[in-house]
């Protein structure tokens, strides 16, 4: 299993490759196609045994969702600051 963010094109092509020869999956932290969208920065979620990576894959996703569901709780719950003239 592999799992990181913000990689650029050439850090993840020959990997990509690499990969899909040894018959495994990849995917990002919000799409299951990872080469949809713009190739220029993506999360990588990645493994070799296709059971290991989808049950890797929901819990990446749980736990993002769940971040950003308290991050945006934060924000709403932060006083809001008056702007000085």
């Amino acid at each position: 299993m592999y799992l990181h963010a913000s990689h650029m094109l050439w850090d993840y092509a020959a990997g990509a490759l690499v990969l899909a020869e040894a018959g495994g999956a990849m995917s990002t932290f919000e799409d299951d196609d990872f080469f949809a969208g713009g190739p220029w920065s993506k999360s990588v979620l990645a493994g070799r045994d296709a059971g290991l990576f989808a049950q890797w894959r929901r819990y990446v996703r749980a736990r993002l969702r769940s971040a950003r569901a308290r991050a945006a709780k934060a924000r709403r719950a932060a006083p809001r600051r008056s702007k000085r003239a």
